[in-house]
Order: C-alpha cells, then sequence, then structure tokens
C-alpha cells in the first residue's frame, strides 16, 4: 500500500512538539510519508527539509499556496501555536482534504466549531484532533478494567493534578505564551483539556451537570530568561481549576487542577475511581498523560478481598521503543493508518470538549450550576452559526 502522503505544517528547525513528538515515528515509518512542509516562510521550510533530510518534500509558504497545490498531499498535520491553528487550517481542510490538529483545535469554541463546519461542507475528511492521551496504555487499561466490570458500577471518581507549569517562577517563552490568556494557551484549554478528556474516555462516560471554578491566584509571576534574569510579568490566565459534578450515569466526579509542581516526593497526579465493588487508583509523576512518564501505576483494590493488586498496564507495541513523548501519537498515528475511526478524536468531539470548557467558565463566572444537556440544547442556535453540526457533535 501506497504511504500516506503528509503535509506538515510547524516542523521548525528547532526544538518544538512537532520534532519531539511527531518527527520520531514518521522518520521510522513507512505507512507515511511528509510530501509537504509549511512554515513562516519558504526559507524556513526549506530549512526543515534540508535538516531533516525529506527529500521527497516541497516547501511552502502560506496556507493558501499549500491548499492550491492539494493533489500534492493526502493529510495534512498542523502543530503550530494555537492561535494560528485556525488560519493554518482553515484553507486546506475547506478543500476537503484530510487533517490532524494538535489539541486545542481552535483558541477558542468559536474557531473550533467554525473549523468543524468547513470540514463537514466540504464533504466530510476525516479529521483528528490530538488529544493522545486516548491512546495511553495506562487510559485505556483503566477504560478496559471498568468495562469488565472490575469496581462494578461508578460512585465517583476524584482526581488531584498538578499543571507543572503555572507556578510563581516560569521560563520567559513558555511563561509568557501560556500566561497570555488571549493566546489560547491556558492551563484551562491545555492541561485541563487533556486532563479532563482522558479521565472522561477513560471513565466511558461524559458529564450530565457541572459546577465549576477558575481562577487566577498568582495574577503576577516571574519569568526567567535564559540569562537567568527575572522578569515580573502580569498573568492573565487562571492557575486553579475546579469542578465536580454527576456523570450520565449517575456516579459523581471532583476534578481539582491547580499551578506549580506537586508536593515534594508525591505524584503530580492521583486519580481515583471509586465503585460498588472495589476502587482503582492511578498516580502518575505528572498530568499529561497524553505524553507520559518514568513511573505511572494503577492499583486495583477489591473491596470483598480487601486486596490491592497493581495492575500491568505496559504494552510492547513498536511505539513502546520512541522517546517518550512520541509513543502516544505515533499509536494515534498508527490507528489513522489503519482506516479505525475510533481510539482518537474527530473534530466534533473536539467541539464537545471545547463546549465543556467554556462552560465550566460559565458556570465559574454566573456562580451557577450548569446542566449540560439542556443547556447545550436551548444554547445550539445562539452559540454561533453551524449549529446542526453542533448538534449532531453532542448528541450523535
Amino acid at each position: 500500500m501506497a504511504p500516506i502522503r503528509i503535509a506538515f505544517i510547524g516542523l521548525s528547525v528547532n526544538r518544538g512538539w512537532a520534532t519531539i513528538a511527531h518527527l520520531p515515528y514518521l522518520q521510522q515509518t513507512k505507512k507515511y510519508k511528509i510530501t509537504a512542509v509549511l512554515n513562516s516562510s519558504t526559507e524556513s521550510s526549506e530549512a526543515a527539509i534540508k535538516k531533516y533530510e525529506l527529500h521527497d518534500a516541497k516547501a511552502y509558504g502560506s496556507a493558501e499556496e499549500l491548499a492550491a497545490d492539494a493533489d500534492a498531499f493526502d493529510l495534512a498535520i498542523c502543530a503550530v501555536r494555537v492561535d494560528m491553528h485556525y488560519a493554518a487550517i482553515k484553507p486546506i481542510v475547506a478543500k476537503g482534504k484530510q487533517a490532524y490538529v494538535e489539541w486545542p483545535l481552535g483558541k477558542n469554541l468559536q474557531e473550533a466549531q467554525e473549523l468543524n463546519d468547513i470540514a463537514k461542507q466540504a464533504g466530510g475528511p476525516k479529521t483528528v484532533v490530538g488529544l493522545q492521551a486516548r491512546r495511553s496504555p495506562v487510559v485505556n487499561k483503566v477504560r478496559e478494567l471498568i468495562t469488565d466490570g472490575a469496581v462494578g458500577k461508578v460512585l465517583s471518581s476524584t482526581v488531584q493534578s498538578s499543571a507543572g507549569n503555572f507556578g510563581q517562577v516560569e521560563p520567559e517563552r513558555v511563561g509568557r505564551l501560556m500566561g497570555t490568556a488571549s493566546i489560547g494557551a491556558t492551563m484551562l484549554n491545555i492541561h485541563f483539556g487533556h486532563l479532563i478528556d482522558f479521565v472522561l474516555y477513560g471513565l466511558g462516560e461524559e458529564m450530565k451537570d457541572l459546577t465549576g471554578l477558575i481562577s487566577t491566584q498568582r495574577p503576577t509571576v516571574q519569568l526567567k530568561h535564559d540569562d537567568g534574569k527575572l522578569e515580573d510579568f502580569s498573568k492573565t490566565s487562571p492557575d486553579q481549576i475546579m469542578l465536580q459534578g454527576h456523570l450520565q450515569g449517575g456516579g459523581m466526579i471532583s476534578v481539582h487542577q491547580r499551578g506549580g509542581g506537586p508536593f515534594k516526593d508525591t505524584p503530580g497526579l492521583v486519580w481515583r475511581i471509586y465503585g460498588q465493588k472495589g476502587e482503582i487508583e492511578v498516580t502518575s509523576d505528572g498530568s499529561f498523560l497524553q505524553i507520559g512518564y518514568a513511573n505511572m501505576t494503577i492499583k486495583l483494590h477489591d473491596h470483598e478481598k480487601d486486596t490491592v493488586e497493581t495492575i500491568d498496564w505496559a504494552v510492547k507495541d513498536a511505539e513502546a521503543s520512541l522517546p517518550q513523548p512520541a509513543q502516544n501519537v505515533g499509536r494515534m498515528y498508527e490507528v489513522f493508518a489503519d482506516g479505525r475511526t475510533d481510539g482518537y478524536a474527530d473534530w466534533s468531539q473536539a467541539v464537545q470538549r471545547h463546549l465543556l470548557l467554556e462552560k465550566i467558565e460559565e458556570s465559574s463566572r454566573t456562580g451557577k450550576s450548569v446542566t449540560l444537556q439542556q443547556t447545550m440544547k436551548d444554547q445550539l442556535s445562539s452559540i454561533m452559526s453551524g449549529g446542526a453540526s453542533l448538534q449532531k457533535a453532542l448528541f450523535r
């Protein structure tokens, strides 16, 4: 079978998410081939092609130029900064091309919805959003345990998460990017967005209602420059997020994510799922299960036997030999290449996640709980144009 031809948007010559998470898999697989590179300029694209020895790739300098040459690729990969996602991928998906965009799909719900609508109007090409924790062996083992009835009916789930970022001192570039709410790379969008997606995916349930609290407890932080100089910075993005509510199956859920690192020598993530027959505990060095860590543990407490078992979650696939950030990304590529439509989130599901985050913000702002299903139905026509596809995304 001929390889899937990729147009890569955002393949920098410098270290970045594209180079550490996507490139390791793409350089060793025969299922894909990079045939186009789009960076901020043609010269930058040419430099990346040269550095990574992409002999079959052509350089492009704009999304419009790449879209005009749509026959040169099968799948567009977008790994640029979140506030550039919309402009970078819109003309390409409008041509009916398949697209994989890193999470968040857009910097807000409106951009995500518009991109999803454009894709549907262009014939409904396959779409992917980079919620890679859906391919995490840990998350899938939790999902399997729940499906197999290891804990019985889920009564509640609690999550305590340290974001890692958003402490008192941050590297200058990252701190400025994530601390500026208008860019869209906030703790709510990125850190909490990934977290709540894999929690709900692992549970196999969506939320029925919610109460949210969002706060910026550190309005002024320090950015550390490469030379060690510290700069005071006024942060506009949140560093504390609390979510409580009911799952569709009736169980309760409570999630707290805060900025900064975990308490010394303790896990950065503690996720418990309490059921009628037992309880699952997931611990990890950090909360980014979409990337993974050296220390990730699943334990199962059987209430009747009063025993605790450490569950083996490891998989021995080819992607396990890749660098840690590339493993779950590689697994998503594998699923897509195999023609499957499960195991990853498409753009309709991305819109659903964006809407969930917006409802958390709404609840925090108004001080009122939100009944998700009814609220979503009531607002389908008023949130933005394209309500029909949003309804399909939420109630399919």
